[in-house]
């Protein structure tokens, strides 16, 4: 199975120069995501797709490590026994009309299920949308855009899911090491996915969008030796008796009673959100921040209204805010502004000296009292261009000011890396800025609003009292 993630080559089944149709859109973007494999597009009325060199079938090019076959239903079987003949083993099955549609899609899935068991075949989908590995530049997909890396692998039951987030994943700042869309799960499952995604070395953390387990029990063994090395974080839908019923049409999942599939999720160590949302800004945080060792939060902001709103979340969500010491309320008041308030939250009130932060945050990460730390009003340099832009403005003030704002940044990522302790940012700017950007890509997350950040938080203190409960 390893090579599904690591293909050395690939055989497109059902490639064609017909860009309209999927398998020219997939190949075409094997080829544009730079993937630097072997490609065989198999179409025996074509000699060139796409500048790669065509087949007539899979028994005629050299033996791939992956087919990846989207033809109509009624060929399937036969192409697979090609497959067999040709002593492929990993399939990837992007067509659909199986039993997500009727009863003789599922006869037609049961067939499928026989074959690949017969030649023992590792089988993605009936009805997926495909894999994307980012550190091949592999995209084998029929999104026509390239998922940026990172340490998030990404394994869902939905495709459109799967593929059509990888242009949120960047504006979250997040990067992907794997993307799978697992389809009906003929063959292969959930639970050989994050399996195979606890030993890949390019993963730190595994998100799962989930509409029904086929196989319940054997998941949550699985999932009992992986979440104490790697966060498994978990959508899971068809939580009301309506959504069922969706779920049922969209993949043919069975889902069971939402209120034992939480328990049992939890006893494993899974943490379940409730929308993909929740799952970023977890992952930002879980994939690259270290775990805190305890409840215990310093907020630091410029502004009371956000302060007491995170004091706010973080009471409600279990973690504790306490009162920061006099000594080192004495300490932070010689350089922050009179109207400063400095017993937790740390209020620097509205300042245009981004610098302050950091000298801050350098005081309140080596308190011994204190495990993480919560940011919000950070700004970057790019909210002075406005003023750089300006015929009204001296040229050399708005430089300046732009300057002292990205030297901010920079401070701000030296001074939490010397601490082993998680530091959550909010910010109204995002990732188009660069001192926000710099930010995220030393691994700081920066969320949009300061209650996602205190959420993202609290579920990276779970998470780390559950693996020292274990």
């Amino acid at each position: 199975m390893e090579r599904l993630l690591n293909p050395r080559s690939i055989a497109m089944v059902g490639a064609s120069t017909n860009i309209a149709k999927m398998g020219s859109l997939i190949t075409f973007n094997i080829r544009a995501g730079g993937y630097q494999g072997e490609v065989y597009p198999i179409n025996p009325k074509a000699k060139t797709i796409h500048g790669y060199k065509a087949y007539p079938t899979v028994l005629d090019c050299p033996t791939p490590d992956v087919a990846a076959i989207i033809v109509p239903r009624k060929a399937v079987p036969e192409i697979l026994d090609q497959c067999a003949h040709a002593s492929i083993k990993n399939i990837i099955l992007i067509t659909g009309g199986y039993r997500e549609i009727s009863p003789e899609g599922q006869a037609a899935e049961e067939e499928i299920r026989t074959i690949a068991q017969r030649h023992k075949f590792n089988l993605v989908g009936p009805n997926c949308v495909g894999i994307s590995r980012p550190s091949l530049r592999l995209n084998l997909t029929s999104m026509p855009y390239f998922p940026p890396q990172g340490p998030v692998a990404f394994v869902s039951q939905s495709g459109a899911f799967a593929a059509q987030n990888f242009l949120s994943v960047e504006r979250w700042g997040l990067g992907l090491s794997t993307v799978i869309s697992t389809g009906n799960e003929a063959v292969l499952t959930c639970t050989d996915y994050i399996q195979l995604l606890a030993n890949d070395p390019e993963t730190r953390v595994i998100l799962l969008y989930i509409e029904g387990l086929r196989d319940g029990p054997r998941f949550l063994e699985a999932a009992k030796h992986i979440t104490p090395k790697k966060p498994i974080l978990m959508m899971k839908v068809g939580r009301t008796s309506e959504g069922q019923r969706a779920a049922a049409s969209h993949t043919g999942a069975l889902a069971g009673a939402n209120g034992i599939f939480r328990g049992a999720m939890r006893q494993a160590g899974v943490l379940l959100g409730k929308s993909l949302e929740d799952l970023f800004d977890w992952a930002m945080a879980l994939s690259h921040q270290p775990l805190p060792k305890g409840n215990r939060v310093a907020i630091l902001t410029n502004s009371g209204g956000p302060g007491v709103s995170l004091t706010d979340i973080c009471a409600e969500e279990g973690l504790a805010v306490p009162v920061i010491p006099e000594p080192v309320q004495k300490q932070l008041r010689q350089f922050l502004p009179p109207t400063a308030v400095t017993n937790n939250p740390v209020d620097s009130t509205f300042t245009i000296d981004m610098r302050l932060f950091a000298k801050c945050a350098d005081i309140l990460l080596q308190l011994p009292d204190i495990d993480s730390l919560l940011i919000h009003g950070f700004f970057g340099p790019d909210l002075m261009q406005q003023f750089k832009d300006s015929p009204d403005v001296p040229q050399e003030v708005a430089e300046a000011l732009q300057q002292e704002y990205g030297h901010a940044a920079n401070m701000l990522i030296h001074t939490v890396n010397q601490y082993d302790k998680p530091a959550l940012i909010s910010s109204t700017q995002d990732r188009t800025d660069s001192g926000i950007k710099a930010l995220q890509d030393a691994g700081i997350p920066v969320y949009p609003m300061p209650e996602r950040a205190a959420r993202a938080l609290s579920v990276m203190t779970r998470y780390a009292q559950w693996i020292r409960s274990q």
